[in-house]
């Protein structure tokens, strides 16, 4: 197995997801030009109106470090002050997040502006279909490729919405 290419399909099927909304997505690479190379803890950003999506996601055998946890949410801070706009920081995991980590994402969320949240599980799918809920819950509608809006199940609903 190899985990590098995982990860890289994991990232790109995030993304994907992330298209779908029909928003402007902006990538790593395209993220890092923009707002510079200090900004390295995020993967993909969606703009809307009212915020900045902004997503992490990792595909490890082990849980996130608050180390990494604490990066993400200073450049999710970061972007926020540069945009001088609300920013939503997603932290998508295989593993949960450590106690430690979840404490630092509480404990911003208390004290900040911005929001974070973790999706988290051990099988990719459940993650794809936890993001789809986590947007539609938060009217980051998702669309087909005829600009058809894509329904889902309402009775399915998750706590993440903002």
């Amino acid at each position: 197995m190899n985990y590098q290419k995982d990860g890289y399909d994991f990232e790109n099927r995030i993304n994907s997801i992330l298209l779908l909304t029909k928003k402007q997505v902006l990538r790593e690479k395209d993220i890092k030009q923009y707002y510079g190379i200090d900004i390295t803890a995020v993967d993909h950003l969606i703009f809307t109106d009212n915020y900045i999506y902004c997503f992490q996601d990792k595909w490890r055998n082990s849980k996130p470090p608050s180390p990494d946890i604490i990066h993400f949410i200073k450049n999710v801070n970061d972007i926020s002050k540069i945009e001088n706009k609300k920013c939503i920081g997603v932290y998508i995991s295989k593993m949960d997040l450590s106690k430690p980590s979840q404490t630092a994402i509480d404990r911003e969320n208390s004290n900040n502006n911005n929001y974070f949240v973790s999706i988290c599980d051990n099988l990719q799918n459940n993650i794809f279909y936890k993001l789809e809920k986590f947007l539609y819950n938060n009217k980051l509608w998702l669309y087909d490729t005829n600009d058809d809006c894509i329904m889902l199940n309402s009775e399915d609903s998750l706590t993440y919405s903002i």
